[in-house]
């Protein structure tokens, strides 16, 4: 412990180790844990160990927030996987780390939280515009095989999240009168907000994208039904029903434009190509409105490309695909004849993009929905058309893991399979079913209310439910934005990912789960 003089010191270092954590979460895990490290030693150092102790025990919902890394503990005991279970548990640390330090350490005032936010506003958008400057020429120029890349730091579905997250806070801040922000700090916040918009499209992330679209959508609801009179609800209604209007609207010519052929089939006339090689004409599948596989001379592509590109035509584009293909998809995708003009109109950009598995040249812009789109109707119209392998497609894959994680999880359901072993029961499991996913894509169940029923049954992910869920409702918790905007965000987020087994993913929902419970001071 320190001597008395020093001890005014903790409540500074205390506060400075919250703001790096703030700092580092879109940036560095090497900081998340150096950020927790130093929470943990200034508790250390401040002593009154004993008061502590009580004052946590007393804390039902610090308890609880706990139970989510303690549920992991008994299943390391039955898991073959050691590693892999300490592991887990290693990151899940933060669950029980946070908790226990700031419920037993004094509240912070409302400008440090006030800091916080706004310093956490800062770093996501640092690393939002250092991630465009730095990993979008990247993929402009061929570089990179999915624009989800230019998530430089972290993966981008969790930097999605804090994104979202940032920008809600955004507005929240805006309009909440209580803190004493000035009207200067008001107008760089709306700016802040629309860049953080801006580079969530860019990203591209569907699931950062609709977490932010749905909450919004909640919350303004909620906003005009509080302050209801005609006119406001009217044209709250009136908004609402513009903005569906023109999503649905833009999606229907997006499917117009992909599915239906510019021409006939009956207008294909052309026998040869102009070297006199046969053309093979096959109109049954359409893309972009063109048949795929007509004007095919495989002939002239063969030789073609290989003058072109070092990678042989024979041989896997960048996603494990075959790139002959590939290179079909992408010709007929910019209109060109699947022959030796149609390569050689291809830019040094295009060679780049097909020999890192760009199929279709609508995925290489920067902006909008639209490329998502374009790839989710290619998976439909590829499962429709009763493809057999959808491994790199997100929705059949998905459909896939789900399915072989509930087959696990109906053979070990009191006590699952242990926190090491998710992945080796479900590579089992792919065995068994005979899965069509190339072994590769044979992964976890990317979504964390089955990984969590998977590793530790039923029961446990009952006390899962109970432990993340029941804190936000007690003492009426979820009056607070942000925590409610929190827990909802990841509430979605575990439909779809594992949220919960990545340290980032784990750092950034407890963090702000913790800060918003323990640290936060409920006088007005």
């Amino acid at each position: 412990m320190l001597p008395e003089r020093f001890k005014f010191i903790h409540p500074y270092i205390f506060l400075g180790a919250l703001l790096l954590m703030a700092i580092a979460l879109p940036f560095s895990l090497f900081l998340i844990s150096l950020s927790q490290f130093i929470l943990i030693a200034n508790w250390i150092l401040e002593g009154n160990y004993c008061n502590k102790l009580e004052i946590f025990i007393s804390n039902k919902n610090a308890i609880l927030i706990s139970c989510i890394f303690l549920l992991l503990i008994p299943g390391i005991f039955y898991s073959d996987n050691i590693q892999e279970a300490l592991k887990q548990a290693k990151i899940n640390l933060p669950f029980v780390v946070l908790p226990f330090i700031l419920s037993t350490s004094p509240h912070l005032k409302e400008k440090e939280l006030l800091k916080i936010f706004l310093i956490y506003i800062g770093s996501v958008l640092a690393a939002s515009i250092w991630c465009a400057f730095v990993g979008l020429p990247e993929w402009l120029n061929g570089k990179l095989s999915d624009i989800r890349e230019i998530s430089l730091f972290i993966s981008h579905i969790r930097f999605s999240m804090m994104i979202a997250f940032a920008a809600l806070l955004c507005i929240w801040l805006y309009k909440n009168s209580n803190l004493l922000i000035n009207k200067y700090i008001k107008n760089i916040l709306l700016i802040v907000f629309i860049l953080l918009i801006a580079f969530l499209f860019i990203l591209q992330s569907i699931t950062g994208i609709g977490i932010f679209l749905f909450i919004s959508i909640i919350y303004s609801s909620k906003y005009f039904l509080a302050r209801f009179n005609v006119f406001r609800f009217t044209g709250f209604v009136l908004i609402l029903l513009g903005i569906s209007f023109f999503i649905l609207k833009s999606a229907n010519n997006s499917l117009k434009e992909y599915s239906t052929p510019k021409h006939p089939a009956s207008e294909i006339i052309e026998v040869n190509t102009r070297n006199g090689n046969p053309y093979k004409h096959d109109c049954s599948v359409v893309e972009n409105g063109n048949f795929v596989l007509a004007y095919l001379s495989e002939k002239e592509i063969k030789e073609t490309w290989k003058k072109r590109s070092k990678i042989s035509v024979d041989s896997l584009d960048g996603k494990g695909n075959p790139i002959y293909f590939t290179i079909i998809r992408y010709l007929n995708s910019k209109d060109l004849h699947k022959d030796e003009e149609g390569i050689n109109q291809l830019t040094e950009s295009d060679i780049r993009f097909i020999e890192n598995g760009i199929a279709n040249y609508n995925y290489t812009g920067f902006w909008g929905l639209k490329m998502r789109f374009y790839q989710l109707l290619w998976e439909f119209d590829f499962y429709k058309r009763g493809g057999d392998n959808g491994s790199g497609y997100t929705i059949l894959m998905k459909k896939e893991f789900w399915k072989n994680t509930l087959a696990v999880i109906k053979e070990h359901p009191l006590i699952g399979v242990g926190t090491g072993d998710a992945k080796l029961a479900t590579q089992e499991q792919y065995q068994k079913s005979n899965s069509w996913l190339e072994e590769k894509w044979q992964l976890t169940a990317h979504n964390y209310y089955l990984y969590v029923a998977l590793i530790t049954g039923i029961p446990g992910l009952l006390i899962f439910l109970i432990s993340f869920f029941y804190p936000v409702f007690s003492n009426r918790n979820y009056s607070y934005f942000p925590l409610s905007v929190l827990v909802l965000i990841a509430a979605i987020a575990m439909f779809t990912e594992d949220l919960f087994t990545t340290q980032a993913g784990v750092s950034f929902v407890a963090y702000f789960y913790c800060l918003f419970l323990f640290s936060r001071s409920k006088e007005k």
